[in-house]
């Protein structure tokens, strides 16, 4: 069954690749997580637009052209590499405002994911000195 399940995944150009199966429900939650929730990201996106005067016609399609070009970064460069945006630079003032703008569920969730934003930034050289920085003000949010 392995054999002929790569040899089909082959043929469909598809990457092979074999998971105990007591790994594959965290196998699952990484799927959920790059396409359930990649999609969830965008409603949030879409809904603070809305929030910033964004039409709501609008609001729901105007990121599509920086996901798409995210996704060719992540495929290019991988994730560290494709990092940009304020965390990626240190930016603490830039974070500081948008924590600042959004109400506390956003917050947290911006929070959440700006915490792992952080260490993938200092794989990708942050220094030290703002990632701590980053960190102190992104992790109270998060709670």
């Amino acid at each position: 069954a392995v054999e002929a399940g790569r040899g089909l995944a082959s043929m469909l150009g598809m990457e092979p690749l074999v998971i105990e199966a007591a790994q594959k429900p965290r196998y699952h939650a990484a799927a959920v997580i790059v396409s359930n929730y990649t999609v969830t990201l965008v409603a949030v996106a879409a809904k603070l637009a809305r929030e910033a005067g964004v039409p709501a016609e609008a609001a729901s399609r105007i990121f599509l052209p920086l996901l798409a070009g995210t996704v060719k970064n992540l495929e290019l460069l991988g994730p560290a590499s494709a990092l940009t945006g304020p965390i990626r630079r240190g930016d603490v003032g830039t974070i500081d405002a948008h924590l600042g703008a959004l109400t506390a569920d956003d917050r947290r969730l911006y929070a959440v994911l700006g915490l792992r934003a952080v260490a993938l930034a200092k794989e990708a050289g942050l220094d030290e000195t703002r990632a701590e920085e980053l960190v102190r003000r992104l992790g109270p949010a998060a709670d």
